[in-house]
């Protein structure tokens, strides 16, 4: 589930219709004028920046996102199904993907685990719905 970007000359990125980023600084949590893009060695790093306008002058603040997609790790969580994403995909899309691989991996490796096991898991997810449903 990779966000899917366009780029434009100047390095600010053009959403994709579907997929929309926060305007939240994921970092500190203030609202940022656009997203950067950054091209190094083949992997494109995003980074939210804030400008401000005072005194006639212009400044931005840049806070840096992480690329699209990690590939450090994945390689450990590939089996479970589990690909990281960066701070580009909004939180709720990215902790439903997680959540979706995590309990496919779950599902399709059931005999993996003993049967105790399985029960905490299904205590933990009737738990989770108690929550929701609050």
């Amino acid at each position: 589930m990779t966000t899917i970007v366009e780029t434009h000359e100047e390095g600010r990125e053009k959403p994709h219709d579907e997929v929309r980023p926060p305007r939240i600084c994921p970092r500190c949590g203030a609202p940022y004028s656009y997203v950067e893009t950054q091209r190094k060695g083949g992997v494109l790093y995003y980074y939210a920046v804030h400008e401000k306008q005072e005194d006639g002058k212009r400044t931005r603040r840049r806070h840096y996102l992480g690329p699209s997609t990690y590939t450090a790790g994945q390689a450990t969580h590939a089996a479970l199904g589990v690909e990281w994403e960066g701070a580009t995909t909004p939180d709720p899309a990215r902790l439903r993907e997680y959540l979706r691989a995590v309990l496919g991996a779950i599902a399709h490796r059931r005999d993996e685990f003993a049967e105790e096991e399985l029960d905490g898991i299904r205590r933990e997810l009737q738990d989770a719905l108690d929550e929701f449903s609050r």
